[in-house]
């Protein structure tokens, strides 16, 4: 590669960038493997590894920012403005060819920290349809708009600190609206890009983040690269109204994310994919590679319960959040995302599947649950897990009753079942 971008890759930041990408991104997949908990922060599809790629960016951005201000600053930095003021290519030709050589770097280490992340799930996916190439596509226009935003910083202020400044600031920037449920955070939808399982982005909105994300990154170059900095004032108007537009889609919880303008559901993985015995156990088509596990986890966690006929996954409930529905022939499991075994396909922690399935099959979903309804779930739980209880001489016969009673929310039934 020859010419300032094969310059820039070889002797400038281009080289440290992508290995730095590449080995931050990479140790972060490790540690996430062998790390505490029954999920991995991504699935067994587009969808589900696109959330943790956005996650990554809040770290791996801020570097990219940092990488291209210190790019834009060499030339002042180093004192060699002026000998490099001659040369008959204008400075923006210059400031393009090295943001382009950095825009690959970024590209590169992201290939590798993509292949390292897809590596742990390969012969697991099930699925890899939905809208996830347009998440992708908007995770990469943020980070040139990172870097954009760093080659004009160096640009304006050509000093030791400008690169540590603005990787901090793009760190803040783009974490900060993590914890703002408001409409502000859906102006840095890169680390925040609502995603997962069954979800897919709306295309109108899509199309109005990557907007709002080509328009800074084509402000900032202007800005700092220009000889004549007004002519930034055009893109920076395109910036205002997409910013203006996406300020006024609402922000409503859809289940999983605050920004529930962002996504809709994709029907297609939301299928069901169902055992054909009975009781039957059904799983989003997504998570189809865990079927047969999964039926066998469940069925013999579900022994003692009576009563049901279905076994069916959640599809929005979030974990640790149990969904509203009643016990009966249905019988609800926690959403799969996450379950998979690293680079074996099976599923990731079966004990939690058990207890977490035990505990839905026999809460009752009352709107006000009374004291002596809390001992009769606590007595069930002890039950529906195989343990005897003092004073329950037929358990089978008890958690009948007992489901029949959440069922209805009798309160005169749990306080006889209580007392027994």
């Amino acid at each position: 590669m020859t010419g300032p971008v094969g310059l820039e890759l070889r002797r400038g930041t281009g080289l440290l960038l992508a290995a730095g990408i590449a080995v931050t991104g990479v140790v972060l997949v490790l540690v996430s493997l062998v790390g505490p908990g029954s999920r991995l922060q991504w699935s067994v599809s587009g969808p589900g590894l696109v959330p943790w790629l956005n996650s990554v960016a809040l770290l791996l951005g801020p570097m990219a920012g940092a990488a291209g201000a210190w790019s834009g600053s060499r030339e002042r930095r180093l004192r060699v403005d002026e000998l490099v003021a001659p040369v008959s290519r204008p400075r923006w030709q210059r400031d393009v060819a090295s943001f382009g050589a950095m825009s690959v770097a970024v590209g590169a280490g992201l290939l590798i920290v993509v292949a390292a992340t897809f590596a742990t799930v390969a012969g697991a996916v099930t699925y890899s349809g939905g809208r996830w190439p347009l998440s992708m596509l908007l995770v990469a226009l943020g980070y040139l708009a990172w870097l954009a935003a760093g080659v004009a910083a160096g640009r304006l202020f050509p000093y030791r600190w400008t690169a540590p400044a603005i990787g901090l600031l793009c760190y803040l920037v783009g974490g900060l609206p993590t914890y703002l449920h408001t409409a502000a955070g859906q102006l840095a939808p890169v680390g925040n890009l609502p995603g997962a399982d069954g979800w897919q982005l709306r295309p109108g909105v899509a199309a109005l983040g990557a907007g709002w994300l080509l328009a800074l990154t084509v402000t900032a170059l202007t800005a700092g690269a220009a000889d004549r900095r007004r002519w930034a004032a055009l893109p920076a108007t395109v910036a205002i109204a997409a910013a203006v537009a996406l300020l006024a889609l609402p922000v409503r919880w859809t289940g999983k994310f605050n920004t529930a303008a962002w996504v809709v559901g994709d029907p297609r993985a939301n299928e069901r994919v169902c055992s054909t015995d009975t009781p039957r156990v059904c799983v989003r088509r997504v998570h189809a590679n865990l079927l047969p596990e999964v039926t066998a986890v469940t069925r013999a966690a579900l022994a003692p319960v009576r009563g049901y006929t279905f076994i069916e996954e959640d599809p929005t409930t979030p974990p640790g959040v149990r969904p509203a529905v009643a016990p009966g022939e249905l019988v609800v499991i926690p959403n799969l995302q996450g379950r998979t075994q690293p680079f074996t396909g099976a599923l990731r922690d079966p004990g939690e599947l058990t207890r977490t399935s035990q505990d839905w099959a026999v809460s009752a979903w009352c709107p006000q649950l009374s004291a002596a309804g809390d001992r009769a779930y606590t007595t069930a739980r002890e039950l529906v897990s195989g343990r005897s209880v003092p004073g329950v001489r037929d358990p089978a016969g008890w958690l009948r009753d007992y489901l029949a009673a959440a069922r209805l929310c009798d309160t005169t039934a749990f306080e006889r079942l209580a007392g027994s």
